[in-house]
């Protein structure tokens, strides 16, 4: 028998290989023939399911590429078990960001999935588990996966037309804060058609396939004006007596939206951004839903008593009638009072560095009118120090300090006045106060200790 084949017998071979076969490398490696490319505008054959950047948000669009054929539309098969992309979202915080405190900016989950495309049966976004893209707020991580088991089946297999659309990170993308995408990477376990020869490939992204990947998204200086319900004004109500068991000075301000009388408003998305400022330590202020749900509003600490509010709603709709009513208010920021009953103090709530985005059928992108600030007050109920002795400041609060051997284990308050003028003494003639304790449960008064001195008999 010849030691050589006939071209008959060569070309039979041919025509027996799997097909799944013509994926892998024949010198070896398979992983040098695919690559990931991360575009800052579109870069695919067909942008027909592509969202380009607004108002609010930026996109960057995540792509399998087949090695040196990313433009050519020839098709390839591209099969795995599980493949793996994560990064990192970088914001730049904005210039003297004293007004905002933090850095806004995050990937939007919901509006990555709808923008990106759905193969049918392999990489659904709008299923569950296929695939699955996550964030991380505070690692401001994000990672995208998908894998054979969530679909019960051995592999998954894609055809690449040279470059093809894997999915679109979708950015929210505060005014003026500056956003881009780093440390990213991938893991994939390339496979035949069938899920034989598994390989390992771990592939580093070409960042930015078009241009950088740094977007920044600038404030409108457009202002919102509706044909029928003339501009927007976003104004702070006076606060409402609220109190409740525990709370009795409990306080709220609505945050409501102002327009002509007997006009609405049709919003489909906004923003802004509100300071609070209390005189003096309390406990945190919190919300109470409105025509929002308080999953749109951010409350979060700043410096000392400092916080802000950062609102990012979605669609609703305002009826305009002139006053603050459950149709035109969007929600209310709640403060229990003093941590003291008989604390004088205030806070202030404004909207901070006229930061603020509307979008809707009459608005294109534009931001609105802003109402004056609000200041909260709480007088002690008349037992305070009042207003106009601004300089002297009364503090109750428990002392851990050695006392006289009588007070044995009893509470113990020292009473403080202090002068809040650094440059001026204050002269006190005569003082004059009720110092009022709450305690839960029940405690006997001791006779023996009650004109102590040193100590307080609860």
């Amino acid at each position: 028998m010849s030691k050589f084949l006939s071209p008959f017998s060569f070309l039979l071979l041919l025509f027996l290989i799997p097909l799944g076969m013509h994926a892998q490398n024949p010198n070896g490696s398979s992983c040098n023939l695919w690559g990931f490319e991360v575009c800052q505008t579109p870069a695919g054959n067909d942008n027909s399911q592509i969202c380009f950047d607004g108002c609010f948000r930026v996109y960057y669009q995540v792509y399998l590429v087949r090695a040196g054929s990313q433009n050519n539309g020839d098709q390839f098969p591209f099969s795995f078990t599980s493949l793996t992309l994560t990064g990192l979202l970088n914001v730049s915080p904005i210039n003297g960001n004293n007004n905002v405190g933090a850095s806004l900016s995050r990937v939007n989950i919901a509006n990555s999935i709808s923008c990106s495309p759905s193969y049918p049966g392999i990489n659904n976004p709008g299923t569950a588990n296929s695939p699955v893209i996550s964030y991380n707020d505070i690692t401001k991580t994000f990672s995208y996966e998908v894998s054979a088991t969530n679909y019960n089946a051995p592999v998954v297999s894609f055809t690449v037309p040279g470059r093809l659309l894997l999915f679109t990170l979708a950015v929210d993308a505060f005014p003026n804060e500056t956003v881009s995408l780093s440390n990213v990477s991938c893991t994939i376990n390339l496979t035949n058609s069938s899920g034989g020869n598994p390989e390992i490939c771990n592939i580093t992204p070409t960042l930015g396939c078009n241009g950088s990947l740094s977007k920044t998204i600038t404030q409108p200086t457009e202002t919102c004006l509706d044909p029928d319900a003339g501009p927007v004004r976003l104004r702070i109500g006076n606060s409402i007596n609220a109190p409740t068991t525990g709370h009795p000075n409990r306080k709220k301000v609505p945050v409501w939206v102002d327009g002509a009388v007997d006009t609405k408003f049709d919003f489909e998305e906004f923003d802004f951004l509100l300071g609070i400022a209390p005189s003096s330590s309390m406990l945190a202020p919190y919300l109470e839903a409105g025509l929002l749900p308080t999953s749109d509003v951010e409350i979060y600490p700043v410096s000392g008593n400092q916080y802000r509010a950062y609102t990012h709603g979605g669609a609703v709709q305002i009826i305009n009638t002139g006053s603050i009513t459950a149709d035109n208010t969007l929600f209310y920021i709640v403060f229990d009072g003093p941590t003291l009953e008989s604390a004088c103090m205030n806070a202030v709530i404004d909207f901070r560095g006229s930061y603020g985005r509307i979008a809707g059928p009459a608005f294109d992108c534009c931001k609105p009118n802003f109402g004056s600030s609000q200041t909260v007050y709480w007088d002690g109920g008349g037992d305070c120090i009042p207003s106009e002795c601004p300089e002297v400041k009364l503090i109750a609060a428990p002392t851990t300090n050695a006392q006289s051997s009588s007070c044995n284990n009893l509470l113990v308050f020292n009473l403080n006045a202090t002068n809040t003028s650094v440059s001026t003494p204050t002269q006190i003639s005569s003082l004059k106060c009720v110092l009022e304790v709450k305690k839960s449960g029940t405690f006997t008064l001791d006779a023996t200790n009650s004109s102590s001195l040193f100590c307080t008999p609860f």
